[in-house]
C-alpha cells in the first residue's frame, strides 16, 4: 500500500525500432517518368534571366503572384548582384510536333501513303473536335442549370431566414409582452398602494 505508482511502471522507454522501413522510399514507374520528363525539360529548355516586372508581364500575372511563385519554388529564380530577383523565363520552340504533323510528315517511300494519312488524321481530328465542341456545350447547359438552381436555393435560403427572423421577434415581443404586469394589477395598484 505504501509503493508509488512511479514503482510500478517499467522503465522501457518506447523506441523507434523498424520505422525506418516505413519511410523508406521505393521509386514506383510514376516517379521514374517524371524523372525522365525533367532531364528531358532540363536538357531541351533555353531561355533567359529576367526581372520579376518583365516576367509578371510575359506571363500575365502580378508581380506579387511572380514573387510567391519564385518563392514557394513554382519559378526558378536566383538574385543578381545588386540584389534583385531574377525570374527565369523558357522560350516556347516554335518548332513543336503534334501527333498530326508526325503522321504526316513520316519518312515513307510512298508519298501519296504519308499525304493520304495525314488527310485521315485531320479528318479524324475534326470529328474528334466536333464531338468534343457538343460535350463542352452540353456542360455548358448542365453548369447553367446548375447555377439556375444554386441561385434559386438562395433565394429561398434567404426567404426562410426572413421568416425564422420575424418569428423570433414576434417571441421577443411574446415574452416582453408576458413580464409586464396585467390590467387587474394595474387597476388594484391604485387602489392599495396606500395601504
Amino acid at each position: 500500500m505504501s509503493d508509488t505508482a512511479r514503482d510500478y511502471q517499467s522503465t522501457n522507454a518506447a523506441t523507434t525500432d523498424g520505422m525506418e522501413d516505413l519511410f523508406d522510399v521505393v521509386p514506383t514507374s510514376a516517379d521514374r517518368s517524371m524523372a525522365d520528363a525533367d532531364i528531358v525539360a532540363t536538357v531541351n529548355d533555353s531561355g533567359s534571366w529576367v526581372a520579376v516586372v518583365d516576367a509578371a508581364s510575359s506571363l500575365r500575372k502580378s508581380e506579387r503572384t511572380i514573387q510567391r511563385y519564385a518563392k514557394c519554388g513554382k519559378l526558378r529564380s536566383k538574385t543578381d548582384e545588386f540584389g534583385r530577383l531574377l525570374i527565369w523565363l523558357p522560350t516556347i520552340a516554335d518548332n513543336s510536333i503534334t501527333v498530326t504533323d508526325h503522321v504526316a510528315t513520316t519518312a515513307d517511300s510512298n508519298s501519296g501513303l504519308t499525304t493520304s494519312v495525314g488527310s485521315v488524321a485531320t479528318i479524324a481530328d475534326s470529328k474528334i473536335n466536333l464531338e468534343t465542341s457538343a460535350n463542352n456545350q452540353h456542360l455548358w447547359n448542365l453548369l447553367k442549370e446548375k447555377d439556375a438552381k444554386i441561385e434559386a436555393l438562395l433565394m429561398r435560403n434567404g426567404y426562410l431566414q426572413a421568416q425564422m427572423e420575424s418569428s423570433q421577434e414576434t417571441i421577443k415581443l411574446l415574452t416582453d409582452s408576458q413580464h409586464k404586469p396585467g390590467w387587474w394589477a394595474k387597476f388594484s395598484s391604485w387602489f392599495f398602494k396606500g395601504q
